[in-house]
């Protein structure tokens, strides 16, 4: 999915959740399906929190770990 944003506030408007930010993302980070962080394993699952598990190695990560969205507090959104 490519965003075309003619505007902040059109970029705004097109990510107006929380949802929506981390569904996009996961999308452009992991195009070919989400893989552990920690060993490249293909065998990960997404638990009811929204947190992905690897399979493989048990690593807990989300879609913001290692990023700049790492730490903030708030999320994807401001």
């Amino acid at each position: 999915m490519k965003i075309e944003a003619k505007s902040l506030v059109a970029l705004l408007w097109e990510f107006d959740t929380e949802q929506k930010c981390i569904d996009h993302f996961t999308e452009v980070r992991w195009p070919d399906g989400v893989q552990c962080l920690r060993c490249d394993s293909s065998r990960v699952y997404k638990r009811s929190d929204g947190q992905f598990r690897c399979g493989d190695c048990r690593y807990t990560f989300s879609v913001r770990k290692g990023t700049v969205f790492d730490l903030n507090p708030t999320g994807f959104l401001f």
